[in-house]
């Protein structure tokens, strides 16, 4: 998970590359200077595919595991508040609609600015590569 942003931020340099009519062997090289192996040793690009695959499987198994856990807690703990105290349930779920919102409201504004960074990150790194073929040459 943690290579995929600096994938793509390599095919986005790619992409800037290829619009600017450099697709030559030289960006080639720079690409690959660029994208360092960590994934212990992992060359090849079918290699990392299914290293995604199965990462992204495993976080959704996770995922899914966790919410259908979470809803069968939640019927039950409900159900058993209701017989206990129905006002205090009417309470809890209202308290606990009023935060969502908010958390999704701030949550909103968050997503769009995480996705601003990491546009100007990009950019400024496809720059400093730039510059630094510029200033090799």
């Amino acid at each position: 998970i943690n290579n995929m942003p600096s994938r793509a931020i390599q095919s986005d340099a790619s992409a800037k590359q290829s619009k600017s009519g450099k697709n030559t062997e030289e960006s080639a090289v720079a690409g690959s200077i660029s994208s360092p192996t960590t994934n212990g040793g992992l060359d090849n690009p079918d290699q990392r595919i299914a290293e995604d695959v199965r990462s992204f499987c495993t976080v959704s198994l996770a995922f899914f595991i966790t919410v259908l856990t979470s809803m069968i807690d939640l019927v039950s703990f409900s159900a058993i508040l209701w017989s206990i105290y129905p006002q205090l349930f009417v309470a809890i779920v209202l308290y606990a609609s009023i935060g969502t919102a908010v958390t999704a409201a701030i949550g909103k504004k968050l997503a769009e600015l995480n996705f601003e960074q990491l546009q100007r990150e990009a950019d400024f790194r496809y720059a400093l590569m730039r510059l630094r073929e510029n200033a090799e040459s």
